[in-house]
């Protein structure tokens, strides 16, 4: 076996070290109360066909709400059939025990197929470059891994889906793209990637995820009573609407990180639970509406002067950098988005690594202190989790992680434009 094949003991070392990490959060989510708790209560009401969108679900003196479909549910009925006899000094229920076991190794299982999955789209000049790549990756995206075992989350999944689908792009099969469209049916996220298969006129895969998606959305009608399938997945959509109220004035819960949630924390005067209020603009509800929906508008279409600049610059795996682009920008254009919601800036964070530590495109002094600005807003560069509580409450009560998103986001966007290799007044010419 060649040098080039194989790395060295640096990698072994890097990959055994982010493991042991990962043991830190898995085996506090089981004593932690987190969305996986909600989740079964979900399941519960679902075994009893009670309604699972209304009311909401009381949790340490908040009222939270179940955002995802009733096919997820579905996957968690099993685990109430567990006995839930109290456990563990904390007494928890074996049930959840048993469920945030399985999911954590599930979670785990997926983190290495992502990392495999990124592998198998780069080389690298040497084998030691490639150690560095995977070395300062980890590192940077440690925390997002920490962020969602510990809180029983989902973007994790939606990130594997999404890379599963561009694993081989010019195969748009079911097999490759039904994991994209169970993250939408449980997640809604990995939508935005259908705008990108729409502005690329790539019609077979954007029907057949349309199809997939529709398809699982529909697949409870062969188990569950039609009318009380019909109501949930009313109640679904109800709680999922973009344009509903607590969806473009999002105060009723603190850290989330969005366009429309930094608009509510600095435009308006309004009280958000657990953060402090700024008073500095006093922007109305439609004020806040229509400036959202301009911010979405704006990252559409650099979204799609992106893909442009992509398709006729010259990079590897162009499809890899259009995936990253679309799905890099969910978390700070969709509402209702948190910290650990920025791991879908991942495959931006490896492109990005690539070119610092392979050299291929040369990054700019001013786009390096643009990421690393970005990094140390999100709380990646500092692993924001090691400061003091006051510290990181206020670090989240001004939402500074959300700034870090749009910084990254839009540097990429800086990025692609100063990077690409051709002119840009022929940009929109035919090929």
């Amino acid at each position: 076996m060649s040098s080039e094949e194989n790395p060295g003991k640096a990698l072994k070392i890097i990959g055994g070290l982010f493991a042991l990490l990962l043991l830190w959060p898995f085996l506090r989510a089981v004593s932690t109360s987190n969305d996986l708790n909600l989740f079964f209560s979900a399941a519960e009401r679902l075994a009893s066909l009670k309604n699972l969108y209304d009311p909401g679900y009381e949790s340490q003196g908040w009222i939270l709400k179940y955002y995802y479909s009733p096919l997820f549910a579905t996957a968690l009925l099993p685990f109430t059939l567990l006995p839930n006899m109290p456990f563990l000094p904390e007494q928890i229920p074996f049930s959840i025990i048993v469920l945030k076991l399985v999911w954590g190794l599930f979670m785990v299982w997926l983190i290495w197929d992502i990392a495999k999955l990124i592998n198998e789209k780069f080389t690298f000049a040497s084998p030691k470059k490639k150690a560095w790549f995977w070395g300062v990756l980890a590192f940077l995206t440690w925390r997002w891994c920490f962020l969602n075992l510990l809180y029983g989350q989902m973007t994790i999944l939606v990130v594997w889906g999404v890379l599963r689908a561009f694993r081989n792009p010019e195969l748009p099969t079911v097999k490759n793209l039904l994991p994209m469209s169970l993250g939408i049916n449980i997640k809604v996220l990995p939508i935005f990637i259908l705008g990108q298969y729409f502005l690329q006129q790539r019609w077979r895969a954007f029907f057949t995820v349309i199809f997939l998606t529709v398809l699982l959305a529909i697949v409870p009608f062969g188990y569950l009573p039609i009318d009380y399938h019909s109501a949930l997945m009313k109640g679904w959509f109800q709680n999922i609407n973009p344009f509903s109220g607590s969806h473009i004035v999002e105060v009723g819960e603190g850290g989330f990180v969005d366009f429309g949630a930094l608009v509510t924390k600095y435009m308006t005067s309004l009280h958000i639970p657990g953060e402090s209020t700024i008073y500095s603009f006093k922007w109305s509800h439609s004020e806040v509406f229509w400036s959202t929906q301009a911010f979405r508008l704006l990252v559409l279409m650099l979204s799609w002067l992106g893909l442009k600049i992509i398709e006729k610059g010259n990079y590897e795996n162009k499809s890899f950098w259009q995936m990253a682009l679309f799905l890099g920008v969910v978390p700070i254009a969709f509402p209702h988005q948190r910290d650990y919601s920025l791991m879908l800036q991942l495959p931006i964070v490896a492109l990005i690594v690539k070119d610092w530590v392979d050299g291929q495109i040369r990054l700019t002094i001013a786009h390096k202190i643009i990421f690393v600005l970005g990094g140390v807003l999100m709380g990646n560069l500092l692993f924001l989790e090691s400061f003091p509580a006051f510290v990181r409450l206020n670090w989240q009560g001004l939402r500074l992680q959300g700034i870090g998103g749009m910084v990254v986001w839009f540097g990429f966007v800086h990025y692609l434009v100063f990077s690409s290799n051709h002119v840009m007044h022929n940009l929109f010419k035919s090929k």
